[in-house]
């Protein structure tokens, strides 16, 4: 369902930026605004949508059956305002693509990753040998390694940040890491020591994603929020849709929807 973005990018068909014809910048002082994402992104524009409208606008939402495909929807001018993703799978689909997408001010909020045990209470309790799991897909794989060399599991050679499993320098516990699709590592927890999980995953396996023994620094600078053409990333109407996102009542609702996977920014600097 989310994340994310990350969820999703097995599988997932690509467009040919190029080959798509792009529309130009929406209207400043447009009143109608067409809103899409994949289906789980309209959970979130209906927690928005009301005090949205309330400023003077119509809205509409359009589903789509991947993040991808969603963003090719935005910056082919499909829709006005892509909602879902968060700002690091934006920046990817763009350099991929030579797609032309920015994200509006204020930011939205941010997941995390976290280090879980259904077997030990602390990391202190992680066994010699233990079997942790972990995603397979680069970006993530290099946050969880940065998780447990925080926890001080493994020791990481910082000549490069994109950290893989060869850049492990130092295993005191002989940690025996398994790398498999990110939605999986929620799945196999019983069954292994500790894995690193999405908190969104944890939630949608019924899981307390506040439960973890460890936590990224990392997600924080990757906010998630309103994604538009980047002609449009200072336009008002864009600007007054991600302002919801600062809401006590959006807030609210996306705690009752999506309880304790989701953290809000309190300032842009805190993502930069």
């Amino acid at each position: 369902m989310f994340m994310l973005a990350v969820v999703v990018l097995g599988g997932a068909a690509y467009f040919d930026a190029g080959k798509a014809e792009a529309k130009e910048a929406a209207p400043a002082g447009k009143t109608e605004i067409v809103i899409g994402g994949p289906s789980y992104a309209e959970v979130i524009y209906r927690i928005a949508k009301d005090e949205y409208e309330a400023k003077g606008y119509t809205t509409k939402f359009i589903t789509f059956d991947s993040n991808p495909v969603a963003l090719e929807g935005c910056n082919s001018g499909e829709v006005d305002l892509a909602l879902g993703m968060n700002l690091r799978f934006m920046g990817s689909y763009n350099d991929r693509t030579g797609g032309d997408l920015a994200m509006a001010k204020p930011y939205g909020y941010h997941g995390y990753i976290g280090f879980y045990s259904e077997k030990y209470k602390s990391v202190d309790e992680i066994p010699d040998g233990a079997q942790i799991a972990i995603m397979n897909d680069s970006m993530n794989m290099a946050i969880a390694l940065s998780v447990l060399e925080d926890c001080g599991l493994i020791k990481l050679d910082h000549s490069d940040d994109l950290f893989t499993i060869a850049d492990i320098v130092e295993n005191p516990k002989h940690i025996k890491l398994i790398d498999m699709d990110q939605a999986q590592t929620v799945t196999v927890l019983p069954e292994v020591d500790g894995a690193c999980v999405f908190s969104v995953h944890m939630s949608f396996a019924g899981k307390d994603p506040l439960s973890y023994l460890a936590k990224d620094n990392i997600m924080v600078k990757n906010p998630c929020g309103a994604i538009v053409k980047k002609a449009n990333e200072n336009a008002k109407w864009a600007k007054d849709f991600a302002e919801c996102f600062k809401s006590q009542k959006f807030r609210d609702g996306m705690n009752k929807e999506f309880p304790n996977v989701y953290l809000f920014y309190d300032s842009d600097s805190d993502a930069e």
